[in-house]
Formats: structure tokens, C-alpha cells, sequence
């Protein structure tokens, strides 16, 4: 994804009023200019406030490069209204937030998530994989997602046909590492109708791409959706 994206998407927010993650933040795009590099902003006790593009698209390239990004530290902690692109970044439809060591970071997902303008606090799941990558655990050895409607059940053939334990990611997520690949069984509760019970393959692919795109395999057609930050394999 290209950063002209993000250009575009804030010059369709102007006039509207962003939530802000830290209560009480809220603020108004009141213009971009891309020819001056420039977005301004006014602020929840109406000051209007001019910041620089160039840190937007500092946080964007930071999040093709890691799993997330905690604005504060990305920005080295420089002004007073590091919120502000914060806000600005959480209110776009393809990043979402959450929270790691009690900090807030955000992460690109795999597809459009929310409504452009509005912001949204990313699944427990998808969350704890992030952080599980943060601290410096790696998820490019998964090679499968098995959605089931008994989690318990399925975890324990899992268990008896191979003598790996299951390690929990979160209620409803757990992940059997084994010495070159893992798999990862979650409940059906978690995925949504968009993706149903059944097992599905994980494309190694950067996140933070939107792929829309259907292939055929053999006769059969698939296409790759997201969950958790993943890219999975679906048939249709």
C-alpha cells in the first residue's frame, strides 16, 4: 500500500471530527495540503494546529517494517500532541489499535476493518499474536489455522495424535509449536461468518496488504482473507 493512500483518505476526512484513543483528545481535519506536506488540525479546545506529513509517513513506513508501532517512541517522543498522528493514523479503516506493556500501538491489518473516520480496537487474538511478535516470538513458521466449533475437542485429538502441548494465546486461540511449524486452532466465536469452520492454509505474505484477489488451484477456487493478521487461504 502506497502512502498516497493515507494522503487521500485524510483529505476525505476534512471537516470531521476523529476520536481520539486517549479520552478527551478528539480533534477536527481541518486541511491537507500535500503540496506543502502540511495537515491541520484543530484541536478539542479549538486551537488549530499545523503537523507535518513527513511524520505520518515516517509511521507508515514503520509499520511495513514492524508488527506495530508506539507512536510516542516511533516520533523519539518530540512535541506536545503526539496524539494527534496518533489519532489521524487510528482513524484510518486498514490500522487498528491496541495495547502492549500498558502502551498504545497501532498495527496495519490485512484488509479495510472499520469505516474511514472512525477508529477501532483490534480483537484479542490478533492483539496477542502482535505482542507475542513484540517481544521477539516469531509466527512465520504457522503454516495452518484450524477454525472448529469445539475447541476443547479438537485441541485434544491435536494433543493425543501428537504429544504437543498446547500453548494459550488468548480464550479462545491456541497454538501448537512444534520444531519447524506451528498451527493454530481457534474457535468459530472469534472468526465470524466470513470465515467458517474448517482448515486453511497461511500464506507468508507482509501484512498490511489488502488481497482481494481470487486464484484457482487445480480446478478449485480460492481466495486470501485476513484473520489475525494472518493471510489464510479460502476456498470458495
Amino acid at each position: 500500500m502506497n502512502f498516497n493512500i493515507v494522503i487521500e483518505d485524510l483529505k476525505l476526512l476534512v471537516g470531521q471530527k476523529l476520536e481520539s484513543i486517549r479520552p478527551g483528545a478528539d480533534i477536527i481535519v481541518d486541511d491537507v495540503n500535500a503540496d506543502q506536506e502540511r495537515v491541520t488540525i484543530i484541536t478539542a479546545s479549538g486551537k488549530r494546529q499545523s503537523r507535518p506529513l513527513s511524520e505520518l509517513r515516517y509511521i507508515w513506513q514503520r509499520l511495513h517494517e514492524q508488527a506495530a508501532v508506539h507512536v510516542d517512541e516511533a516520533l523519539h517522543g518530540s512535541g506536545t500532541s503526539r496524539n494527534q498522528p496518533e489519532t489521524l493514523m487510528a482513524n484510518l479503516p486498514y490500522i487498528e489499535w491496541f495495547k502492549y506493556n500498558n502502551k498504545k500501538h497501532i498495527a496495519l491489518t490485512g484488509n479495510n476493518t472499520h469505516p474511514l473516520g472512525t477508529k477501532k480496537q483490534m480483537d484479542e487474538p490478533s492483539a496477542e499474536i502482535l505482542r507475542d511478535k513484540l517481544r521477539g516470538n516469531n509466527f512465520d513458521d504457522l503454516v495452518s489455522v484450524i477454525v472448529t466449533d469445539d475447541l476443547s475437542k479438537a485441541t485434544r485429538l491435536y494433543e493425543g495424535m501428537t504429544g504437543i502441548v498446547a500453548n494459550l494465546i488468548c480464550p479462545g486461540a491456541y497454538i501448537f509449536r512444534q520444531l519447524t511449524k506451528s498451527v493454530l486452532f481457534t474457535s468459530v466465536e472469534l472468526t465470524g461468518a466470513d470465515i467458517p469452520v474448517g482448515t486453511y492454509a497461511v500464506i507468508n505474505k507482509p501484512t498490511g496488504y489488502n488481497f482481494t484477489r481470487q486464484a484457482e488451484v487445480n480446478g478449485v477456487e480460492f481466495c486470501v482473507k485476513s484473520l489475525y493478521g494472518l493471510n489464510l487461504m479460502i476456498k470458495l
